[in-house]
């Protein structure tokens, strides 16, 4: 059974390029001036990281990161859209509980939280879960499919279309009471 976690929001996708990260930063900017605002990007995919970065834990298949480099990596775009703190999460799907569960204990279970993960909703209810894709996407993603059936804002973009479809989207989703919720 899914946890429920009013303070999340999770920002997912059907493949590359529909606009996970743009919406992330997007609502960062809308509602990191008023609120306190964490975010996390969680990616299956293992990279070099600096020996600056900040190392929170790690174990076989998993790293958790607290973001602290200006560079164009999303993690790091999130920061300068204006969420604090930032984590970066590099893990594969069977210690995505473990790796959230220590970014929780570190950041409080009741401070909102923006996540940009396809993997994080089978595990945990959130606020609000969108669901991104494009008409166009020849890369899709089949195994989010299930994932998409839970959302609660599922976004289709045409080419050139998914500024105006993302900021459609941003309108439709609030804070109340340190919750994210959708008109």
């Amino acid at each position: 059974m899914r946890k429920f976690l009013p303070n999340l929001l999770i920002v997912c996708g059907a493949g590359r390029n529909t606009g996970k990260s743009t919406l992330t930063k997007m609502l960062i900017h809308k509602y990191a001036s008023k609120n306190k605002l964490a975010a996390c990007k969680i990616t299956p995919h293992f990279h070099d990281q600096p020996d600056t970065k900040i190392m929170l834990w790690q174990s076989d298949d998993c790293k958790v990161y607290l973001e602290n480099e200006i560079t164009n990596k999303d993690s790091s775009q999130f920061l300068q859209a204006g969420a604090n703190p930032v984590y970066y999460i590099e893990c594969k799907d069977y210690k995505i509980e473990d790796a959230f569960e220590i970014l929780l204990n570190n950041l409080g279970k009741d401070k909102l939280l923006i996540c940009e993960s396809g993997y994080l909703a089978n595990l945990y209810k959130p606020g609000v879960l969108v669901f991104l894709e494009t008409k166009d996407n020849t890369d899709l993603k089949t195994d989010i499919f299930p994932v998409k059936e839970m959302a609660d804002l599922k976004v289709c973009s045409e080419k050139g279309k998914l500024d105006e479809e993302l900021n459609k989207t941003i309108e439709n989703i609030i804070i109340e009471d340190n919750k994210w919720s959708i008109l």
